[in-house]
Formats: structure tokens, sequence, C-alpha cells
């Protein structure tokens, strides 16, 4: 209901009165309402937002003049009030956003670290099942880092004996691990 108000009841609400206070509320309440739920979408936010305006005005109630005054201050503070909510909400909703995309990126982390372990495990246990030329071959091609020439340098062979090492190593680390788990592997290592 929209009442109107005479200069009687704003001289009664400037002296604290009320009654007129009642009238102002029942002449605004509905009108400002609305106008914050249209702002903040939220009716319980749109309720506590008219009533804390309504506690402003009424704090400062000796200063109002008219009822347009009265009215410009009720939808001024609404205004900032539901602004405010607004603000608060979308950090809210950012905030929350980022913490569950923080959480699945620290989870896939996570998983990936796990494969990453067992399938470096696996690899390492068939690396050690290889036989002992291949084994001290392998390891010096792919720990060490050492060419086939150094290699075969050290090991006092020809470089044709580490490379038929090296692939036989190779195609036994194939058998002994399936092809999925290299694959998965050769992903996880180039990154994707």
């Amino acid at each position: 209901m929209n009442y109107h108000l005479d200069e009687n009841i704003v001289l009664q609400f400037r002296q604290g009165n009320p009654i007129a206070f009642r009238q102002v509320f029942d002449a605004f309440y509905r009108s400002l309402y609305y106008f914050t739920f249209k702002l903040t979408g939220n009716q319980t936010e749109a309720e506590e937002i008219c009533l804390n305006s309504f506690m402003k005005i009424f704090e400062g109630c000796a200063s109002f003049e008219t009822a347009g005054s009265i009215k410009a201050f009720l939808f001024k503070v609404a205004r900032n009030n539901s602004i405010d909510f607004l603000r608060s909400h979308n950090i809210q909703k950012e905030k929350q956003a980022r913490f569950v995309a923080d959480m699945q990126d620290d989870y896939v982390l996570q998983m990936e670290y796990e494969i990453k372990d067992v399938l470096i495990e696996k690899v390492r246990a068939a690396i050690n099942e290889l036989p002992d030329e291949c084994r001290r071959v392998f390891k010096m091609l792919y720990y060490e880092e050492l060419s086939p020439a150094e290699v075969a340098e050290i090991l006092k062979v020809s470089v044709s004996t580490v490379y038929n090492q090296k692939s036989r190593a190779i195609k036994t680390l194939r058998l002994s691990l399936n092809y999925s788990v290299l694959g998965i592997w050769s992903m996880i290592t180039a990154g994707l």
C-alpha cells in the first residue's frame, strides 16, 4: 500500500513519534522492497536491506524535511547496500570457483604424481630384471646419459655391441611392461 505522507506526519517523524515511524514504513516498504529485490535477486537479502535502510532513517529522523527527502534517502541507502551485497556475493562466487578449480587441479596433480610413482617403480623393477649386460648398458645410456661410444669405451666392447644390448634391453622391457604402461609413461613424460 502506498500512503501519502503529509507535512504533519513528516513533522511527527522528525520528532521521533513511533506512529509516524510506522506510517513512513508502510508508505515506502513495498516499493523499497521491490527495488532491492530487483537489484539483488534475493528475497531474504532484499528484506534485510529494506529493514537496514529504515533503521538508518529512524536513526537520523530529525534531519528529514520532506517525504521526498525520506524516500530519496531510503532508496539511496538501499541501492548502496544492494551494490555492496552484489559485490560481496560476486567475490564469494569467485572465491568458491577458484577454490573448486584449485581443488581439482590439486587432485589431478596428486593423481599424476601417484601414476608417475607407480610407473617409475614398474619401470625400475623391469630394468632390474634385465640381463646383467643389457641392464648395465641401458643404465649407462639412459641414467648416466653417456653416448654409445662412451659406453663402448668404458665396457671395452664395440659400439655395435652397445647398440645390440640397448636394442635387446628395449625389446625385453616392452615385453615385460605392457604397451599401455609405456604409452602412459610417454604421455606423462611428454607433459600431456
